[in-house]
């Protein structure tokens, strides 16, 4: 897979074909490159928008989360 930014910020993938001997001479990757090469590869993928019902479930749990991390407990 070959992912690409041209200058104008469009971005566009492609698989690559490579003959298995040319592969066998490509530097391996760092793992910094993996997961920079897998995060750009995750962001093109559109969000799913949670319904209604979720959306509230996820705001007031998010909520709780910020009132107890905040260190006050108000269950006194």
């Amino acid at each position: 897979m070959v992912m690409v930014e041209m200058n104008d910020r469009a971005r566009w993938r492609f698989t690559l074909d490579v003959s298995r001997g040319d592969f066998g001479h490509l530097k391996d990757a760092s793992l910094k490159e993996v997961i920079n090469l897998a995060y750009a590869f995750f962001a093109t993928f559109p969000r799913l928008e949670l319904d209604s019902d979720q959306q509230a479930r996820w705001d007031q749990f998010m909520l709780g989360a910020q009132d107890s991390s905040s260190g006050d407990d108000h269950s006194r």
